[in-house]
């Protein structure tokens, strides 16, 4: 099972790979979205243990999390990935206010990072 510091790491550089959000038709954040886009927990989700099912409004309080060790064990950093993927804001930006051409976050969303790495003594890629 990977530590904290792993996940972090792990689902905010497949969030910048991906550079957008998971959402579903209705513009509705889920685990996965169109075109096979996934939110933060769903990077956690093996594509092979994966169904529509899971998509609830609040997976991670449910008794399906519970499949999922890595998520429930690390529940409170995982949930603030989510909103980090979920808020608009942490991704909208003007061209004149994104960072670099390898960074689809905002800088609202550059701070929530650097937040939430503080709050669980976790360290921000360099990228951050």
């Amino acid at each position: 099972m990977r530590s904290p510091q792993e996940i972090f790491t792990f689902v905010l550089e497949s969030l910048r790979a991906q550079g957008r959000r998971a959402i579903d038709t209705d513009g509705l954040c889920r685990l996965r979205g169109e075109g096979g886009t996934k939110c933060a927990v769903g990077f956690l989700i093996p594509d092979s243990e994966y169904s529509p099912e899971l998509d609830t409004d609040d997976f991670l309080g449910s008794e399906k999390a519970k499949n999922f060790p890595e998520i429930c064990e690390n529940r409170l950093l995982m949930n603030d990935l989510m909103i980090l993927h979920d808020m608009d804001l942490n991704w909208d930006f003007s061209s004149s206010e994104k960072p670099n051409e390898d960074n689809p976050f905002s800088p609202i969303g550059l701070i929530a990072i650097k937040n939430i790495a503080k709050d669980f003594g976790l360290t921000t890629p360099d990228w951050v």
